[in-house]
């Protein structure tokens, strides 16, 4: 039976993905309506593994973009933009695996409404019970709204300004709820088109992926309430602690925890701390 392509293009930034790339090319050969473009940006997963990874899949026109330093997903979704082809296009992550009706069943909501972004919808899955665990604190057991999945007209894109480029994470949700913001007219769907699937089952991989996720999303206007708000009760909860320090420890005339001037260095902390991300967001311009 002769395969149905359509005029759409890819975008897959890709970095140390040799685990999960060849599941998501698989993916998308599986596809009821094929992609023309696929479009990989990566830096640092083996050169010999993604040239393999094209041979493999020569029914797909796989385009591979490979940077010399390392650059964050926002940087390398631009650069896939501004060398795709077609007036469609999408975005993908190396974990995201998208259902085989994914690209028909959005294509056809662009073609016969009036939406011109239709954003991704994916469900966390897990394997372990740990996985399960961090799932259910994080994601819950529902669908999300998320950028890998999304489908828009290219023009729409470029007017939205593209995806902050200096940052780890955050930057994906900064950019969907900026292209709302323009008045776009855009869709979410009840059904999860896409499952994310992680391989790692390590407690202190996944501590530390979060550590770094949420320094990256500080600098970040997003979720802008929640953050005023942790601020807030760290704020309080630190004003009582920290002065009454010296009185809460045992014998604290004494005792080697004892800390003179306590109040004084916890204000000189606070100003410093206040100063220095000041001057952090000044260096590095982030908005």
């Amino acid at each position: 039976m002769k395969r149905k392509y359509y005029d759409i293009s890819i975008i897959i930034p890709s970095f140390k993905s040799e685990k999960y790339l060849n599941r998501l090319i698989t993916a998308l050969d599986n596809q009821t309506l094929l992609p023309n473009e696929i479009i990989i940006i990566d830096s640092k997963t083996n050169l010999d593994f993604l040239n393999k990874l094209k041979q493999n899949f020569q029914s797909l026109n796989i385009t591979l973009k490979i940077l010399n330093s390392t650059s964050y997903p926002g940087n390398k979704r631009n650069l896939g933009v501004s060398i795709s082809k077609n007036n469609i296009i999408a975005f993908l992550d190396t974990k995201t695996i998208p259902k085989k009706d994914w690209i028909e069943k959005y294509i056809n909501l662009l073609k016969n409404s009036k939406y011109d972004v239709i954003f991704g919808s994916t469900f966390f899955s897990f394997k372990t019970f740990l996985q399960k665990l961090i799932n259910y604190a994080t994601f819950g057991n529902s669908t999300h709204e998320t950028t890998p999945g999304t489908i828009l007209r290219k023009n729409i894109f470029i007017s939205s300004g593209f995806f902050i480029e200096n940052v780890r994470a955050g930057d994906d949700l900064e950019w969907r709820i900026r292209i709302k913001n323009n008045g776009v007219q855009f869709k979410n769907s009840e059904r999860a088109y896409l499952e994310y699937i992680d391989d790692n089952n390590n407690l202190f991989s996944f501590l530390k992926k979060i550590f770094i996720y949420s320094i990256h999303n500080s600098f970040v206007t997003v979720q802008t309430n929640i953050k005023s708000l942790y601020l807030l009760l760290l704020i309080l909860f630190s004003t009582i602690i920290i002065p009454k320090w010296n009185y809460i420890i045992p014998d604290w005339e004494e005792s080697i925890f004892y800390i003179p001037n306590i109040t004084k260095i916890y204000i000189s902390l606070l100003l410093f701390i206040y100063i220095f991300y000041f001057l952090l967001s000044f260096i590095f311009k982030i908005k």
